[in-house]
């Protein structure tokens, strides 16, 4: 698991699957997005400039998000989320704090309620870098999508979270969502430690 940094990071205690806040650059050494490699190196000099302080803002304004999400204040917490989503250059699907920021956008959907929502925005941060096999976001993916009954979606997604987190992520959610994987695919074991949160 990657190493928790950053104030957002405490919010990440209740799943730690969750992706992390990181620098918006892309894995790669040029601090442009692929759509602007082709520039100059002064115009790339000064988005990376922008970034940083796009970064910290965006840091500053999920940490918000958090402790609004955390007191169950969720639509003041996704007004907070969208604040920072609207900070991100264009491309915004090409940065990874686009991926952080659906990731909180989509947990604080499921949680609030507003699975359409949910399924909506995680679907879109699946386009985004080291989204797709990310335990958590195709966890809450999978949870709306079977709250919304569609069955195969739901059964895929959690699929993809039994094989890439193991039990262990199911247990601190509703034990409904592993009994339905459990009834669509043989050898879906129970978490090693005892329902916490649902028992």
């Amino acid at each position: 698991m990657p190493l928790l940094s950053l104030p957002l990071a405490l919010a990440l205690q209740r799943n730690p699957f969750r992706p992390q806040p990181r620098l918006i650059q892309r894995p790669f050494d040029s601090a442009c997005p692929p759509s602007r490699q082709k520039t100059s190196n002064l115009s790339c000099q000064r988005v990376a400039e922008l970034a940083n302080e796009i970064h910290a803002e965006i840091q500053r304004l999920c940490a918000l998000g958090d402790k609004r999400a955390n007191a169950k204040q969720f639509p003041d917490a996704l007004q907070i989320y969208w604040a920072a989503w609207d900070l991100l250059p264009e491309p915004k699907t090409e940065w990874e704090a686009a991926t952080w920021i659906l990731a909180a956008v989509g947990d604080s959907n499921f949680l609030g309620g507003d699975y359409v929502a949910g399924r909506d925005n995680l679907s879109q941060a699946m386009h985004c870098p080291n989204a797709i096999g990310n335990p958590f976001l195709h966890l809450r993916l999978g949870q709306c999508q079977l709250e919304l009954q569609a069955f195969d979606q739901a059964a895929d997604e959690l699929m993809r979270v039994y094989m890439g987190g193991g039990a262990d992520i199911f247990e601190d959610q509703d034990p409904k969502y592993l009994r339905f994987l459990q009834s669509k695919a043989k050898g879906i074991e129970t978490p090693k430690k005892p329902w916490q949160f649902w028992k």
